[in-house]
C-alpha cells in the first residue's frame, strides 16, 4: 500500500469523522437546552467514542518537532473542529487519558488477545485482512470468547475454507463450555451464503434489516448487545462497489447501535484499491506483518 493510498484513506476518514462529531455535538447542544438529561449522556458517550477514535487514528500519528510522539489531547484537531467545543465531560474523560485506543488496544493484544477484545467499545467498526484460517483463529477466537463472557449475542459469519465447522472447533479449543452458549443461543454461526446471500444475491437492505433484527431480539433477551463477524471471502469484483456501499452504510448503523464487528478481507483479494476502499470505511484495522498483529 503506498503512502498516498494511506494518506487519502486517512483525510477522508477524516472529513467523514468531522462531520459526525458536529452533527452529535448539535445533538448534545439542543438536549442541554431542552433538558433530557438522558439523552445527554448517550449523545456525550457517543461523542467520547468518535473522538476516541480520530485521536487514535489520526493525532496518535501526530509527532513533536523533537521527534517523541505527541500527547493524545492537543487544543485543536484540525481547522475548525476545537476540542473544547465538545464539552468539558468529553474534555475531562479524554484529558486522563496517556495514550489512544488503538495504541491501547495494540498494547494489550500483544500481552492478551481476549483482553484486548473486551477493551472494545460499542460503535466499533473494525476490519482483519487475512491470508489463511489461524490468521483468523487469532483474531477472531479471542474476540469471540470475550463476548461469550461479558453477556454479549456473538454472530459469526463464516466463508469456506474456514467454515462453520471450523469455526465451531475453534472456539470449542478456547472457550469453556460453549456447548452450553450455543445451546441457549448467545452465539450463532452461519455461512456466507446464510448471511449475505439470502435469495441467491446480495442485497444490501436486506443484511442490514437482518442486523438490526438480530440486535433486537439480542437486546430482549437480555444481552448487553451484539458482537459481529462477518467473512467477505465470497466477493467476487462484480459485487466491489455495491459492498462498499453497503459498509458504509453498515458504519452508520453501528455508530449509534450497541453493536461492535470486525470484518475479514481475504488480503490475496485486496489490491490497492481494495484496500483503501476497507480502511476507509471502518475505524480501525488488523494487519499482520514480521512481527505479528497489530492495529493502524
Amino acid at each position: 500500500m503506498t503512502d498516498t493510498l494511506m494518506k487519502d484513506a486517512r483525510n477522508t476518514a477524516l472529513a467523514q469523522l468531522t462531520a459526525e462529531i458536529e452533527e452529535l455535538r448539535k445533538e448534545l447542544n439542543r438536549a442541554v437546552q431542552r433538558n433530557h438529561l438522558n439523552f445527554q449522556a448517550a449523545a456525550v458517550q457517543a461523542l467520547s467514542t468518535r473522538l476516541d477514535v480520530l485521536i487514535a487514528e489520526f493525532v496518535g500519528r501526530r509527532k513533536s518537532p523533537a521527534g517523541e510522539r505527541s500527547g493524545p489531547f492537543p487544543p485543536q484537531l484540525s481547522a475548525g473542529l476545537s476540542i473544547q467545543a465538545y464539552g468539558s465531560p468529553v474534555v475531562e474523560a479524554y484529558r486522563g487519558s496517556a495514550r489512544s485506543l488503538r495504541y491501547r488496544l495494540q498494547d494489550e493484544f500483544r500481552r492478551s488477545g481476549a483482553n484486548a477484545m473486551r477493551l472494545l467499545p460499542w460503535g466499533m467498526h473494525l476490519c482483519q485482512f487475512y491470508s489463511g484460517s489461524q490468521d483468523l483463529v487469532d483474531v477472531l477466537v479471542p474476540y469471540f470468547r470475550a463476548g461469550l463472557e461479558h453477556n454479549e449475542f456473538c454472530l459469526w459469519v463464516t466463508c469456506e475454507p474456514f467454515g462453520r465447522v471450523m469455526a465451531r472447533e475453534a472456539l470449542a479449543q478456547a472457550v469453556p463450555g460453549l456447548e452450553g452458549y450455543l445451546k441457549k443461543g448467545q452465539i450463532e454461526i452461519l455461512s456466507s451464503s446464510e448471511w449475505y446471500m439470502r435469495g441467491g444475491a446480495f442485497n444490501a437492505d436486506s443484511v442490514i434489516e437482518a442486523w438490526a433484527g438480530k440486535l433486537n431480539q439480542a437486546l430482549s433477551r437480555g444481552f448487553d448487545g451484539m458482537r459481529f463477524s462477518g467473512d467477505t471471502g465470497w466477493l467476487e469484483p462484480k459485487d466491489w462497489a455495491r459492498f462498499v456501499s453497503y459498509e458504509n452504510r453498515v458504519d452508520n448503523v453501528l455508530r449509534r447501535s450497541r453493536m461492535k464487528a470486525i470484518c475479514a478481507y481475504r488480503a490475496d483479494k485486496c489490491g490497492p484499491r481494495e484496500t483503501a476502499d476497507v480502511l476507509r470505511e471502518h475505524r480501525l484495522a488488523f494487519i499482520k506483518d514480521v512481527d505479528g498483529w497489530r492495529l493502524v
